[in-house]
């Protein structure tokens, strides 16, 4: 994936999952955001497609060595988003590109294609100083494909009905 130069994005930015399928999602910087201290930012998403998890400190802050914050809030399972915080401590700053934060899902049973946005509604990255860094955001995209089609299903209902 090749991001621009300033951009907090979704990774991968595209994905098809099968019904009840488990699957993560990254919150990535590009290698254009360095001296990176702290990030805070909230992703939205259709609930009724799919549900959070989880949320876990990614690779690159968990290779810093010294100490990080992180801390995640999802109001339940039927909430649409989830809001993250986290931050290295110390005085020492992380350089992309890099997964800041790793999103866990679950697809939900529809027995029809569904899709949702997975939309970083507000992002904010911090420097070594505290202060803000520029930065563009790209959003993410999942398509829920059902297990067994509707055409099957619906077969399936109408035989057993007469054995």
């Amino acid at each position: 994936m090749t991001l621009s130069s300033d951009t907090l994005a979704v990774c991968p930015d595209s994905t098809w999952k099968a019904e009840g399928e488990v699957f993560s999602l990254g919150m990535c910087i590009s290698a254009g955001l360095t001296g990176v201290m702290g990030y805070n930012f909230a992703v939205t998403f259709d609930s009724s497609v799919i549900e959070i998890i989880s949320a876990e400190e990614g690779p690159l802050p968990q290779s810093f060595p010294g100490n990080t914050f992180f801390f995640w809030y999802s109001a339940g399972v039927k909430t649409d988003s989830v809001r993250v915080n986290g931050a290295v401590l110390g005085g020492g700053t992380m350089d992309g590109p890099g997964e800041l934060v790793t999103l866990t899902f679950k697809a939900k049973t529809h027995g029809v294609v569904r899709t949702t946005d997975i939309v970083v509604a507000y992002s904010e990255l911090r420097d070594g100083l505290n202060g803000p860094i520029d930065h563009e955001t790209r959003d993410g995209f999942v398509a829920v494909e059902p297990t067994v089609s509707v055409e099957q299903s619906t077969w399936g209902a109408i035989k057993s009905r007469y054995e």
